[in-house]
């Protein structure tokens, strides 16, 4: 089986000056083509420049990361968050987070993706705040669908929330300096 599409979202968490150059280096305008559902993309190339298939007359060489469409940025924006959502055509593009980890060491990027045919499902974070689990990936639960509500289980989802509020309360802290 192959998969065909994943959608991804993030929340990044951080001082808001970092978070403000991540946007700078990812968030473009939209091409012209798309303004009239978007106003922003996202782009990964100054994060991973694009390769050229030395074996092909530099054609390019395409990744999952190279193409993401269907960008979101959340609404409203806390002061040391950023929220957004973009798809992929076939797989997280875990490297572009590791770089951007390492590229932005202040900043944690909580991540959770699923494919359109539930072949997988991943979450987790890249600069993981203490006690955070780092990203990795699942099988997708049969009743994932059915049962709404949180990826965790029960335990595990309270001790998440309540980092997250920690996370955040940092972040704001941070922000503000």
């Amino acid at each position: 089986m192959s998969v065909e599409e994943v959608w991804n979202s993030v929340e990044v968490y951080g001082p808001q000056a970092d978070i403000d150059r991540f946007k700078t280096l990812c968030i473009v305008p939209a091409p012209p083509e798309e303004r009239h559902k978007r106003s922003h993309a996202i782009v990964f190339s100054k994060v991973i420049p694009p390769q050229t298939d030395p074996n092909n007359l530099g054609q390019p060489i395409y990744y999952a990361w190279d193409l993401p469409s269907n960008f979101r940025a959340e609404e409203e924006q806390e002061l040391g968050s950023y929220g957004f959502a973009f798809d992929t055509p076939t797989d997280f593009p875990t490297p572009v987070f590791e770089r951007l980890a390492e590229m932005f060491p202040s900043l944690a990027f909580h991540c959770e993706c699923i494919s359109g045919d539930d072949e997988f499902m991943g979450f987790g974070w890249f600069n993981a705040p203490e006690g955070g689990e780092s990203f990795d990936f699942y099988e997708v639960p049969a009743d994932y669908w059915d049962r709404g509500g949180p990826i965790r289980e029960p335990m595990a989802e309270l001790r998440h929330q309540a980092r997250l509020a920690k996370v955040k309360d940092a972040a704001r802290q941070a922000s503000k300096m």
